[in-house]
């Protein structure tokens, strides 16, 4: 019953309008939380849990893609909405996305394996975590 209770705090901030700085709070509270889980409750959420960062990396990869693109400045430019600071905290929420799915995908696989049949898409990233 917590589980749906905790991560409706925690995803709204995982969204494209949420601050980058909440984002990478948000997704390290998620990766915490998701850590404490046992097999039985993570594996009961697994779906949920994973489906949950996937906007997040979006993000990410979308604002890597605009940093590359734009001429290197502390503060954001009319061609990109982030600033340098925004852009490591997303790369910072990021790393803990790629941590959380690392924790659920890799090393407890083989205790989640047998739910991984509901996690409806493939996970693609360019990540070394994963």
């Amino acid at each position: 019953r917590f589980v749906p209770k905790a991560m409706a705090m925690v995803v709204p901030h995982l969204g494209e309008d949420a601050s980058p700085r909440l984002s990478a709070t948000a997704s390290y509270v998620l990766r915490v939380f998701a850590q404490e889980l046992s097999d039985e409750t993570a594996a009961s959420h697994l779906s949920a849990l994973v489906v949950a960062v996937l906007p997040l990396l979006e993000r990410c990869a979308s604002a890597a893609e605009q940093s590359a693109e734009a001429p290197s400045c502390g503060a954001a430019t009319p061609t990109t909405q982030y600033s340098r600071a925004d852009l490591e905290a997303l790369k910072r929420a990021e790393g803990e996305a790629c941590r959380l799915l690392r924790l659920l995908l890799i090393d407890r696989a083989p205790a989640l394996h047998a739910r991984f049949h509901e996690v409806p898409f493939v996970v693609r990233s360019a990540a070394p975590e994963l």
